[in-house]
This record gives C-alpha cells, sequence and structure tokens, in this order.
C-alpha cells in the first residue's frame, strides 16, 4: 500500500467514525481496493486510539467531572450538584452492556464479517434506510433514563456488524426515542468511548503475537494522529449539522456508497 493510501484511510476513518456513515465499512472496502498487505488487525488498532483520542480530547471536561464524582461517590461525598454527572457515568456503563456482551460473545463472527464485501455493502445500504427514516423522529426533549440508554446501547451492539454506523444507529434510536439532537449525539460520543476502548483492548494480544514485514510503526503512529485530527473536525462538524439538520441528508451518501460497492463485488 502506498503512503498515500495510509494516511488516506486514517482521513477516512476519523471521518466516518463520528459521521453516520460507518468507519468499517469504508476502512473494509477501501483495503479491498487498495489490495492491502499490511496486517489490517495493527493497522485498524492504532487507527482507532487515534479516533479515541479525539473524542477524550473534545469531552475532557465532561470526563474529568465524570471522573471526580465517580471517586466521590466511591468516598461517600457525592454532592447534590454532581449526582447527575454521576448518573450519566452509570447510563454510559449500562449502555454498554449490550455491545460488551455480544462483541466478546460473536467476536469471531463479526471478524469474519469484515471480509464479506457483499454483506458489507448490503449493510451500508441498510444504514442509509435508517438514517433516511430518522427525519421522520419526534423529539420530545425527553431525558436519559435506564429504559432509553439500555434501548440505544442495543442499537450500538447491531452496529458491531460493519457497515452499520454505530454513530448513525445510536443517535437515530436516540431521537426516536424523544431525545433532542444534542442529547442523542453527545450520548453517542460518550456511549462509544467504552466501545472503542474495549475493541481495541481485545485485540491487544493478537497485535502483540502478529508479525508481518510490510507494517511500518512509525507510518501507522503518523495515521493514528491524521485520524485524531480528522475525528475532532468530524464530531465538530456533526454536532453543529445536528443543531439545524437532521441525519437523513447521510442516507444518500450511504446509498451511493454501497451501491457502488455492491456492483463492483458483483462483476
Amino acid at each position: 500500500m502506498e503512503t498515500w493510501q495510509i494516511f488516506f484511510l486514517a482521513v477516512l476513518q476519523g471521518a466516518t467514525e463520528f459521521l453516520p456513515v460507518s468507519s468499517s465499512a469504508h476502512l473494509a472496502l477501501f483495503q479491498q481496493v487498495f489490495a492491502s498487505k499490511l496486517d489490517n488487525l495493527a493497522f485498524d488498532v492504532v487507527l482507532h486510539l487515534g479516533t479515541l483520542a479525539s473524542l477524550v480530547i473534545f469531552y475532557r471536561k465532561e470526563l474529568v467531572r465524570f471522573a471526580h464524582s465517580f471517586f466521590l461517590k466511591l468516598a461517600g461525598k457525592l454532592p447534590e450538584e454532581r449526582k447527575e454527572d454521576w448518573q450519566m457515568v452509570l447510563f454510559v456503563f449500562w449502555g454498554s452492556i449490550p455491545a460488551a456482551v455480544i462483541g466478546v460473545g460473536f467476536q469471531k463472527f463479526f471478524e469474519e464479517a469484515v471480509d464479506r464485501p457483499v454483506w458489507v455493502s448490503v449493510e451500508l445500504l441498510i444504514t442509509g434506510t435508517f438514517l433516511f427514516l430518522s427525519r421522520y423522529s419526534r423529539p420530545k426533549r425527553k431525558e436519559l433514563n435506564y429504559k432509553n440508554t439500555f434501548t440505544i446501547g442495543v442499537s450500538q451492539a447491531v452496529s458491531i456488524l460493519p457497515g452499520i454506523s454505530r454513530s448513525g444507529a445510536t443517535i437515530a434510536a436516540g431521537l426516536f426515542l424523544g431525545l433532542d439532537r444534542k442529547k442523542a449525539a453527545d450520548y453517542s460520543f460518550l456511549l462509544s468511548i467504552p466501545a472503542i476502548a474495549g475493541a481495541a483492548l481485545l485485540e491487544v494480544p493478537k497485535l502483540l503475537n502478529s508479525e508481518n514485514p510490510h507494517n511500518d510503526w512509525g507510518l501507522f503512529i503518523a495515521a493514528a494522529v491524521v485520524s485524531f485530527l480528522s475525528g475532532l473536525l468530524a464530531i465538530y462538524l456533526l454536532l453543529k449539522i445536528l443543531r439545524k439538520h437532521s441525519l437523513a441528508g447521510f442516507s444518500y451518501y450511504c446509498w451511493a456508497v454501497g451501491l457502488f460497492f455492491l456492483w463492483l463485488n458483483c462483476h
């Protein structure tokens, strides 16, 4: 793979991790186009760590508050004004359970699914469909609770399938459950932090045991920085878009890319 292709994939990963168009689909399909000889596992893990860093930086103030509330709770000194932060910690933990259970239990299935470009293309078409349908949601400014956060967590678990956008599935689920766009997006991004970190940790043992002469770790680290920067930009852009628009506009892109790669892999 050429250097420019590596950096192209890094930009693609950072942008599509948070824009509702499925980063796993883009990485799988474009690595196929580039006929990559890289260790895809190592490359994917490094890029995901870059996007994880972009989330941590973007939500750094909230994460510091959540961590502080966690330790105050452990010490039995949580003040009334910090209970909302502690509640969010519980909601993120609760919403992460479905993806953790399904991801660990069916890890091999999901790993093999990445190598089925036709199915990845079909799943991208499905992503486009629920993004389009999200335009009919009617946000009711509902608050987060254990019922709706678990339901959003289930949608995140489904999005482990390559081609199903994690951010698209979770934000759309939040909208259909009556959350406003900002609240749905913020919870989606916070929920993705343990999901991305957990997925990377699951691959560490394999990563340590893998050797590939085509890997250039210096280049991989540079690519991670690129995915970090493009991830930051994507988070900012999506939150800005959601202030005035629905997710439906992204459906046309998902349909176009899905149909193109479906045609490409069926000929």
